[in-house]
């Protein structure tokens, strides 16, 4: 889901890596587990879940993008990544943790473009995308692959990041308020942490006869898994910026549940995480570091799971206004060789892994990797 809810979703999606199916418990509990409770819960009359769900997005758009953001054409970041992914064979026994460690600097624009210098214990890497051709270069193997970029970019006019940002949230205000595809219902209104709140479900009706997804959900379905399942959500009466974000994807067997936290400027400084997908449960933290001119300046992303994988994300964030020169310009290094695009990924994963097989114990497949 590249839009406004992207950093989550693939916080959700990476942790339900390896989930297996438990009959247990109905979804509506397993959603549930670790998450707020609402108080003195009651209907209100006058109010719908539209009127809600509309005031909801404007605050949201109000409050969190500022329209400073419209001065940005380009962002550097420096980051900071840890992760460890506990391997399983087919007999369920445990096969060894395969750690990863990574320094991240680049820049990015909205529009797509970047160039990253990735260094870490699969070596040093450089990723450049100008929206014609993706670069990736391995200083390690001394190799590289050049490969064309499909040419439907839908964030091609994009010239700043309020614009990016802007685009996603009416993406999915589009698809809840105005597409048909998802039906809404008020459910009452109460007391959580101290404020009142409307109460919320946002749900897409049923259509095929859902499918019993027993493998763990696949990468294509990263960025489009949002588009299914349902949604109750706590939005606070004063300033209709959401409290709690409850989400329930059966056939994705996808459960999990959000708090948010806000400063004294109502900038959600803090998402707390509960990941109840089956065999994959754990907890995580969003941090949000803004600066005194209200703009983000970093973020700190972390989940610790129940069955031994966590990851660990620190990011400093520099808004600018145009880069200098030409940042994501294609320039393959003097000497090195050109490869096919595959045979560079397994040269790479199995730097770290040490074999194919040690990968495949972990549930990652080489083709699922899109650098």
């Amino acid at each position: 889901m590249r839009n406004y809810w992207g950093g989550l979703a693939f916080f959700i999606a990476f942790a339900a890596l390896g989930q297996t199916q438990d009959q247990g418990k109905t979804a509506g509990d397993r959603t549930r587990e670790g998450g707020p409770e609402v108080g003195n819960l009651s209907k209100r009359s006058a109010i719908t879940a539209q009127e809600v769900l509309k005031e909801m997005f404007s605050s949201v758009e109000k409050t969190w993008i500022l329209p400073a953001y419209s001065e940005f054409g380009y962002m550097e970041l420096d980051a900071n990544l840890a992760g460890a992914l506990p391997g399983k064979t087919a007999g369920n026994s445990d096969s060894g943790t395969l750690s990863i460690e990574a320094d991240i600097d680049g820049k990015v624009s909205p529009n797509g473009q970047y160039a990253m210098a990735v260094r870490g214990e699969f070596g040093s890497l450089d990723l450049v995308n100008n929206l014609q051709r993706r670069l990736v270069t391995s200083h390690s193997f001394k190799s590289f692959s050049d490969r064309p970029v499909p040419s439907r970019n839908p964030n091609a006019n994009l010239t700043n990041f309020r614009s990016y940002f802007l685009r996603y949230l009416g993406q999915l205000r589009e698809g809840m308020l105005e597409s048909g595809s998802f039906r809404s219902v008020y459910v009452g209104s109460g007391v959580h942490d101290g404020y009142e709140v409307d109460v919320v479900r946002v749900y897409r009706p049923p259509g095929k006869v859902a499918q019993d997804r027993k493998a763990p959900i696949s990468m294509k379905r990263l960025w489009t898994f949002w588009q299914d399942g349902a949604y109750e959500l706590w939005v606070h009466k004063n300033t209709r910026l959401p409290a709690v974000i409850f989400y329930t994807n059966v056939d994705d067997q996808i459960y999990a549940n959000f708090r948010f936290q806000y400063d004294r400027n109502w900038l959600p400084e803090r998402i707390s995480y509960n990941n109840n997908s089956v065999g994959s449960e754990g907890k995580g933290d969003l941090i949000l570091d803004f600066g005194e001119d209200r703009l983000l300046r970093g973020a700190s992303l972390n989940f610790v799971g129940n069955n031994g994988l966590s990851i660990q994300l620190d990011a400093t964030l520099f808004f600018k206004s145009e880069p200098v020169g030409d940042v994501f310009r294609i320039l393959p290094p003097f000497g090195f060789r050109k490869v096919n695009h595959d045979h560079l990924k397994i040269l790479i994963l199995t730097q770290i892994s040490g074999s194919l097989l040690k990968l495949k114990k972990h549930g990652i497949n080489i083709r699922n990797f899109k650098f």
